[in-house]
């Protein structure tokens, strides 16, 4: 263990002199922002889109025709528009054939599920004739829309048209205060943001890493002279510091951010008042930074383990994806973790190793981790990290010289 130092030392600069290192600091975040200006553009398009769907319409339709099966609509509603209004179907659209293209024809099924069918004419101006069409189909789910609610009284009109009610809910602590459980959230969120990225940022580093040496046969001449437990913990140390440098390189600038916005007075005020309160309570606190430490102990034991199993980086990745999959399983079940869903499944992602670290960090998030369930969890994550560190580095001192095939099981344990 004499040479511990220069391992770490040799995995830290190895890293930050590749320029790949720092790219792969920033490439995240940066594909996140991209994601949200691509899903902010998408939005204003559509916006874009109606208001001119809306304006084609006040500008290229001047009659319309309607045929209304549900014996509700008010004519009235279409305002300037010339309104011929029919009976029959076969006979509306002979009409729509036979009148300007100015025209369009709009037909209200009796059925309210089956679909309100609309008809304009085609005009010299492809884009302006789908626009048009666009903006008589919302013109007619509009005005039926306006026509039913003016037969039944206000109030139910505010219920119908507000099919997703919002809820005010409060909740008072034992002193009689509102309780605001999102300043509660903040510091073990942190844990599990910290976790989340450390493992997304140095994971394929530590695979590509132990396979990289195998491939290269650096490996082979590092354990002539260090020990292969010191090469694992050096190793360990090394994600730790790189990951943090990592995680330093992201918050830097929004610490500055923050600290110039915060003179500039232009922090919303509901950030600052978070800020300001963050509770640092003990239970929340201590398994936050446990399940941090261990949690990922165990997913680079695990990453270790498959590296030094196979032969080559694209072997070992195929192995490791379910490794991946397991990890962060839990976020496709946030929704239910958060609330507190007391189901089996939930359960088992609880005190399955894997799976355990970042479910058990959304509960503790959300506060509905009980200090019992997370004990045992704690523990089950402690043990899981120990024994498969302990097989990382025995698979990683016997399977390091195999250099055409797996490391089979034989190889790993048939022989001291």
């Amino acid at each position: 263990m004499h040479n511990l130092g220069n391992v770490i030392k040799f995995e830290i600069l190895k890293q930050i002199r590749k320029p790949l290192f720092w790219v792969a600091i920033f490439i995240f975040p940066a594909l996140m922002v991209v994601i949200g200006g691509i899903s902010y553009l998408s939005t204003k398009l559509a916006i874009e889109q109606g208001e001119t769907a809306m304006q084609e319409l006040e500008e290229n339709l001047t009659s319309i025709i309607v045929v209304d099966h549900t014996k509700i609509v008010n004519l009235e509603l279409f305002g300037n528009l010339k309104v011929t209004s029919l009976e029959d179907e076969e006979e509306a659209l002979n009409h729509l054939k036979a009148s300007e293209p100015e025209t369009a024809l709009i037909i209200y099924p009796t059925d309210t599920t089956t679909a309100i069918k609309t008809y304009t004419k085609l005009l010299d101006d492809r884009s302006v004739t789908q626009q048009l069409s666009m903006g008589v189909g919302s013109l007619a789910s509009s005005i039926l829309t306006i026509s039913a609610s003016s037969q039944v009284d206000a109030s139910i009109v505010n219920i119908i048209a507000n099919p997703e009610l919002t809820v005010d809910s409060q909740i008072l602590d034992k002193d009689g205060v509102i309780y605001n459980p999102l300043e509660k959230m903040v510091v073990p969120g942190i844990f599990l943001a910290i976790f989340f990225l450390i493992f997304v940022l140095t994971g394929n580093q530590t695979l590509v890493a132990t396979t990289e040496e195998k491939e290269n046969r650096v490996a082979e001449m590092i354990l002539t002279t260090v020990d292969a437990k010191a090469v694992i913990i050096g190793k360990i140390i090394a994600l730790v510091a790189l990951g943090f440098i990592q995680i330093i390189s992201l918050l830097a600038p929004l610490l500055l951010i923050y600290f110039a916005g915060t003179k500039l007075d232009i922090i919303p005020s509901f950030l600052a008042s978070i800020i300001e309160n963050l509770h640092f309570d003990f239970w929340p606190t201590f398994f936050g930074a446990n399940f941090l430490v261990f949690g990922f102990l165990l997913a680079t034991g695990f990453t270790i383990l498959i590296g030094s199993l196979f032969p080559t980086a694209q072997d070992a990745s195929q192995f490791y994806a379910p490794i991946i999959l397991c990890m962060v399983i839990p976020f496709y079940f946030a929704g239910a973790i958060i609330v507190g869903a007391k189901t089996i499944f939930i359960q088992i992602l609880s005190f399955f190793p894997l799976s355990a670290p970042i479910t058990l960090m959304l509960r503790n998030t959300a506060g509905n981790l009980s200090i019992t369930e997370g004990l045992i969890g704690l523990a089950i994550v402690i043990i899981s990290s120990v024994i498969v560190m302990l097989i990382a580095v025995r698979t990683f001192r016997r399977g390091i010289f195999e250099y055409t095939k797996p490391t089979s099981l034989k190889d790993l344990f048939g022989r001291s």
